[in-house]
C-alpha cells in the first residue's frame, strides 16, 4: 500500500499535471501536497467536494466523478473522489485536458478497485469509479 507521499508523487508524474493535493473528505483536513498555493486550494477541494455532494443529494443524482475550475491562463483545477478523500491536481497549461483525465482516471482505478476498469466509469461490480 502506497503512502501518501507516494501516491502523490505518482499523480504528478503523470503528464498534464503542475501540482496535486490530497484531503479528507469528513473534515477537509490536508494529508500531503506537491502544488503550490496549498491552503486556498485544500480549502478549495474540501468545499468544493462538500458543495457538490449536497447539488447530488439534492437533485437526485448519485455520482459526480470529476469537479473542473477554469481559469483564463490555463493553470486549471481538477477534483476527482478518492474512497474518502479528495484529489486535488492542477493541469498544465500547455497540455490538453482529456488526456490528462483519462490518465489520472486510470491510476485511480488502481486505488479505487486495485485493478484497472472493467468497464469504463465503473468499478468491478457496476459501482461508480470515484465520485465527488
Amino acid at each position: 500500500m502506497a503512502t501518501v507521499k507516494e501516491f502523490l508523487t505518482r499523480i504528478n508524474r503523470i503528464e498534464g499535471v503542475n501540482g496535486c493535493l490530497l484531503v479528507k473528505k469528513d473534515d477537509g483536513a490536508l494529508l500531503g501536497q506537491i502544488i503550490d498555493n496549498h491552503e486556498k486550494l485544500s480549502s478549495l477541494l474540501y468545499l468544493g467536494g462538500k458543495c457538490s455532494r449536497d447539488i447530488m443529494g439534492s437533485a437526485g443524482f448519485t455520482h459526480c466523478s470529476l469537479l473542473s475550475f477554469r481559469r483564463e491562463n490555463g493553470k486549471n483545477f481538477h477534483m476527482f473522489g478518492v474512497d474518502k478523500y479528495y484529489l486535488g491536481v492542477m493541469q498544465d497549461p500547455e497540455y490538453p485536458l482529456d488526456p490528462m483525465i483519462q490518465k489520472v482516471n486510470h491510476l485511480l482505478s488502481f486505488v479505487n478497485t486495485g485493478k484497472a476498469k472493467k468497464t469504463k466509469g465503473t468499478q468491478a461490480g457496476g459501482a461508480p469509479a470515484g465520485s465527488l
